[in-house]
């Protein structure tokens, strides 16, 4: 609501927002979630967004980051107010379990992505970012781990003959390249 009277709120934009959510709104055939946050915020003009977007997939990934938090500080208080023997480093390895696990998974994600624009890259493939937008994290995958042209073009073919999602890749970003 408050876009509407103003362009900015906060560190957001309003075009920034539309455009994030518009990528989730095309995504949304996929039925992928891994990667739709990733693609998501590679919209926003913050580089520290566009690589750290992907950390928070689920509802339940923000909870989860904020929640050892709470336990840390709770310790700390008990600790501090009630019990002074209590140690508190297992609550410091607790708190920082969960967005290691974070950062590691948006490694992995990120490694996904950039592994098939290099693979896209090296088949000649110009309009990269469009055809990883339009790719499931299992497509992307694939990509990544094919080692030639003629590799590409079996599986670009083989799967437009399954998924309409590939002929309409093939003609609109590649094949017009060929």
């Amino acid at each position: 609501n408050v876009f509407r009277f103003r362009e900015r709120w906060l560190f957001y934009r309003r075009t920034e927002l539309f455009a994030h959510e518009l990528c989730h709104s095309m995504r949304l055939d996929l039925h992928e979630t891994t990667l739709e946050e990733y693609f998501a915020y590679q919209t926003s003009p913050s580089p520290l967004r566009r690589y750290l977007g992907n950390c928070f997939i689920r509802d339940l990934d923000a909870v989860l980051f904020v929640l050892p938090t709470l336990i840390l500080l709770a310790a700390v208080m008990v600790r501090d107010f009630a019990f002074h023997a209590l140690p508190v480093w297992p609550f410091w390895i607790l708190a920082l379990i969960y967005p290691a696990f974070l950062l590691l998974r948006n490694a992995r994600s990120r490694s996904i992505v950039k592994r098939a624009e290099k693979k896209l890259a090296s088949f000649g493939v110009e309009d990269i970012s469009p055809v990883l937008f339009r790719c499931t994290r299992e497509e992307l995958l694939a990509l990544g781990k094919l080692d030639s042209r003629e590799d590409f073009d079996q599986f670009r073919f083989e799967m437009a003959q399954q998924e309409l999602r590939w002929k309409i890749i093939n003609t609109r970003f590649i094949q017009e390249q060929i």
